[in-house]
């Protein structure tokens, strides 16, 4: 090759490399456009975010008051949103204007702020937020006037929705006089829920996707707190959620694609817990809601009602509070309502709600507490009154890191006891005090159990131990490995939302034998981590729990000498196996099958001698809740089962139910 040809060559070689290069930088300056058109925001991004909405909304509010002749007042509905969005950002400065603009307005305008209660939950929530005193404000207790309001139905659901957050934003304590109680508020919620899961305004028609949300935000403290009634109502809120969102992950609401339905989910979701960023229920062909709603955003800072429109107040006010929500969540703090979180959420007063172990019929005992938490605490004075060294602690309201942990239980000889996730209960953590422990091991990650509950257990001077993983399958996998092997691994759904029952079914009996319970999903293949289980704990034998269209029958082509135990519901599942896999019960434990966590610190203990749990319809069947199969069955074991225990209160397992196994059982007394 000659010298020119070389010459020529180099110099193309290094064009094609300059050009390579520049093609390069153009690709990702257009990726990083298209990302940032998409919303796709990391947390700089969303403090950017917050911080250019911060900007528009003082400047809107200053430009107000200023258009604002010296002797009028400005209308609360314009600033009383945003106070709340910067509070609960925790950006204080200027607040005490907009306290002083709305003292003026309520004693000015007192008469016209009590025709709606949705003014003075508002006003109240404000007030509270910017850390002033809604029971003395403005020469009024605004509490007081909400729990005493007319009519509280009169905007429809909003009013009772709108009364409780406000009664509950503090933990404000209500007289027993009081005209609405939590209780009273809560069942006119509960009651209007309709045929498609979600909540209109006058809850008839179809869901709304805000009325929904809205719900979601006020029954959220109570979900959480275990409250059985609550838990039915809300997942099928969620579930409606999950159920409209769009393909692009937003949602529309009276046939137009809005800002304000995606802001009011992003709150009602970080209230429950749920992270939107991860949960694949509200991912729609990878668009996030924080993605969608980022699509609102407007070249001045604000945000804009419809893709098509120009900034709106009202969208920007709803963006802030969102944003607030989302932060709150990620930095694990209260809620965006819940301004002390030191207070409890207080219990439902249920008409036949025992809050003791006494028995409610002769020869059967009942253990209940007030709540979940409650429950377990009864359950474990029970079964454990010599104390113990070791407990197992759990999340509450979310089964996922909590099913695979009751063969822990036996391995350690411990109770298993309940937590929400953002603060331990003043009665469990007396509870292990008193059972004298000196090891805990939490369930799950900072994101299920928050380190303020592992802070107070360590501060105590009580050894903290962690079993987690990157979400619930690689939780069960880590529990596995603490277990260690028998040579045979329990499989049941990972979706643990519907699919708890089949796992509480086999529990007992997995940890009586020392099994591992490890999740699959609905495909064809086994997650990783219990992929890994299986190889690394040298599996030999695995027991499916569940029909095919919550395990597909292909996973039994991959797992090892597997066998199925299943029925056609929830009750014959549980039925199978127990009759299959535990045909010599000395002991019984019902719990109803409409929530995981009085059954779970009960399946712990049943666990120690291979008792049955038995998982009933309980009170909201409105009859006996046994199906035909289990009363059959239940009549096989009679010269068998020596005790018989109820774990949780009438309203879950009926008193009717108790007579029933009474009969059934007469032989079957503690």
């Amino acid at each position: 090759m000659n010298k020119t040809i070389k010459q020529g060559l180099g110099a193309f070689l290094v064009c094609l490399l300059l050009w390579s290069v520049l093609l390069n930088g153009l690709i990702a300056e257009a990726q990083a456009q298209t990302s940032g058109n998409q919303g796709i925001a990391n947390r700089s991004h969303v403090d950017s975010v917050i911080k250019d909405l911060e900007k528009w909304e003082r400047s809107f509010l200053k430009a107000t008051f200023e258009k604002a002749a010296e002797q009028e007042i400005v209308e609360p509905t314009v600033y009383n949103w945003p106070t709340i969005g910067l509070a609960r950002l925790e950006r204080l400065d200027g607040l005490d204007l907009y306290l002083a603009e709305n003292e003026k307005y309520l004693q000015q305008n007192w008469s016209s702020t009590l025709r709606k209660v949705t003014d003075l939950a508002r006003i109240s929530l404000a007030v509270g937020a910017a850390q002033g005193n809604p029971r003395d404000y403005g020469g009024q207790d605004l509490i007081a006037e909400i729990y005493n309001f007319t009519d509280i139905e009169a905007q429809g659901i909003n009013g009772p929705i709108f009364a409780l957050i406000a009664l509950d934003s503090g933990g404000y304590d209500l007289p027993e006089n009081a005209k609405w109680t939590r209780e009273k508020l809560l069942s006119i919620i509960l009651s209007k829920q309709l045929a498609d899961g979600g909540y209109s305004l006058d809850g008839t028609g179809k869901g709304d996707v805000d009325i929904t949300a809205m719900v979601i935000q006020a029954l959220a403290p109570y979900y959480r707190a275990g409250q059985p009634e609550v838990k039915a109502v809300v997942d099928r809120a969620v579930a409606y959620l999950a159920q409209v969102q769009e393909a692009d992950g937003g949602f529309k609401s009276w046939g137009a694609k809005n800002s304000e339905s995606v802001c009011q989910t992003i709150i009602a979701l970080c209230a429950m817990g749920i992270d939107i960023n991860t949960d694949s229920r509200f991912i729609k062909n990878s668009n996030t809601l924080l993605k969608d709603l980022l699509k609102f955003r407007a070249e001045d800072g604000g945000f804009k009602h419809i893709l098509e429109g120009s900034t709106n107040n009202m969208a920007s006010e709803q963006a802030l509070i969102a944003l607030a929500a989302y932060v709150r969540f990620q930095d694990n703090k209260s809620s965006l309502y819940n301004y002390h979180p030191e207070k409890q959420t207080p219990s439902l007063t249920l008409p036949a709600e025992e809050s003791d172990s006494s028995p409610s019929v002769s020869g059967i005992l009942r253990i209940a507490g007030a709540d979940c938490y409650a429950t377990a605490v009864e359950i474990a004075k029970q079964n454990f009154p010599q104390g113990a060294e070791t407990v197992i602690l759990a999340r509450g309201d979310v089964s996922a890191d909590a099913l695979p942990a009751v063969p822990l239980a036996k391995k350690y000889q411990a109770p298993l006891m309940l937590t929400p996730s953002d603060q331990l209960p003043k009665l469990v953590f007396n509870q292990i005090q008193a059972l004298g422990a000196k090891k805990v091991l939490i369930m799950g990650g900072e994101g299920a159990i928050s380190q303020q509950v592992s802070g107070a257990l360590s501060q105590a001077g009580i050894e903290v131990q962690r079993v987690s993983g990157q979400d619930h399958y690689a939780t069960a996998y880590e529990i596995a490995k603490l277990l260690g092997s028998s040579g045979q691994a329990v499989i049941v759904s990972g979706d643990y939302v519907h699919s708890f029952p089949d796992a509480l079914s086999i529990s007992a009996w997995a940890a009586y034998n020392g099994v591992p319970i490890l999740y699959a999903d609905n495909s064809a293949q086994l997650p990783k981590p219990t992929e890994q289980a299986i190889a690394e704990l040298g599996i030999k034998q695995t027991l499916l729990i569940g029909g095919r269209a919550v395990l597909p029958q292909e996973l039994e082509q991959i797992l090892p000498a597997p066998k199925r135990y299943s029925g056609q519901t929830l009750y014959d599942t549980n039925a199978a196996v127990l009759s299959q896999l535990q045909p010599n019960p000395t002991k019984l434990f019902v719990a109803t099958g409409g929530g995981f966590a009085d059954a779970l610190a009960g399946a712990a203990v049943a666990g120690q001698s291979n008792a049955w749990i038995l998982l009933t319809a309980g009170a909201s069947s409105g009859e006996d809740g046994l199906t035909d199969g289990q009363e059959q069955l239940l009549r096989s074991a009679d010269n068998l089962i020596k005790e018989t225990y109820v774990l949780g209160g009438a309203a879950v397992v009926s008193d009717n139910t108790l007579q029933t196994l009474k009969q059934i059982l007469p032989s079957g007394t503690p």
